[in-house]
């Protein structure tokens, strides 16, 4: 489908690479990408703790 796969968490199989928006469903809608950049940033955050 030409997306990309995450987990829930927005990861990749990219170490340090996540993925949010347009690259990952066809949803298309800011909202939704608002909220998976929020998942992802959130992640990153845990991650460096």
């Amino acid at each position: 489908q030409g997306f990309l796969v995450t987990t829930t968490e927005q990861r990749t199989s990219v170490g340090g690479l996540f993925a949010v928006g347009d690259c990952v469903n066809l949803l298309g809608q800011i909202s939704v990408a608002a909220g998976q950049a929020a998942v992802a940033a959130t992640t990153i955050h845990n991650d460096l703790l």
